[in-house]
Parts: structure tokens; sequence; C-alpha cells
């Protein structure tokens, strides 16, 4: 059961997000994107937007969200260790004669960028906002 101190808190955090990491003024629009189980802090943190005289947002992207929990590839950055039993059959009907163990290590994550970008839009009244972009970059994947 929520009690009354929950939502209090979650608003401190937003507020906290909007203030130090967003730096929202007046009039900006900002982007908020979250999946169907953050949707209750989006919320937050756009009342929050509005009442610093922004324009909130919201995007709902747990399609995307869906389909990278989907993602059979093995976990980044693991140690996997793998041991076949002597005897094990293979699909072509082989038998292994000695068993065989081994590791393999899938790669961490590089950081490939980090970039910030603010822009105040003011060619038209009717579109003064100004806005900041902040996008982190990752390799999920090494080059092959």
């Amino acid at each position: 059961m929520a009690t009354a101190a929950e939502p209090t808190s979650l608003l401190k955090d937003a507020a906290l997000i909007v203030d130090v990491c967003m730096s929202v003024e007046e009039d900006d629009v900002v982007t908020i994107i979250c999946d169907d189980d953050h949707v209750s802090q989006a919320a937050a943190i756009a009342k929050v937007v509005v009442e610093r005289g922004g324009w909130p947002v919201v995007m709902n992207n747990e399609v995307q969200v869906r389909r990278g929990r989907a993602d059979v590839r093995f976990p980044m950055a693991t140690t996997y260790q793998v041991e076949v039993p002597a005897g094990t059959k293979s699909a072509t009907g082989g038998v292994l004669k000695d068993a065989v163990k081994f590791t393999f290590e899938t790669p961490a994550p590089r950081n490939l960028a980090v970039s910030f970008t603010t822009s105040r839009a003011s060619s038209s009244p009717s579109c003064a906002a100004s806005y900041t972009v902040c996008a982190v970059i990752f390799e999920v994947s090494p080059p092959t």
C-alpha cells in the first residue's frame, strides 16, 4: 500500500532532476522518455516541469524496451565457465572422448561519446523555447 510520503519523495526527486540535471526554464520543451515501469516517475518529472513553466512531452518507449529485454545475446561484462563432460554426444552422433573446460568473457560496454546540447529556438514567437539534450552513446557489441 502506498504511503503519503512516497508521492512527496517522488516529487522531491523529480524536482532535483528538473532543477539540477535539466535546468528547466520558462517555456522550455522537455522530452521525457520512459517505459511502462517508469510512468509514475515520468509523470512526476512532467508535473515539476509544468510548475517551472516548461512544456513536458512524455514518450513511452515500451515497445523498444520489450525488444531489448528479448535480446538473446549474452550479458556484457560477464565471465562464463563452460564444462562439457566426456561422453557427450554431438548432433551428428560423435562422442566426446575427454571432458572439455574453458572460459570466455563478454566485453564491457564502452562509452563512445557524451554530448550536451542547449538550444534556444526564438525565431518565431510561437516557437520560443530552449532545450537541452544529453546523449550518452555506448558501444553494445564489439566491432566485427
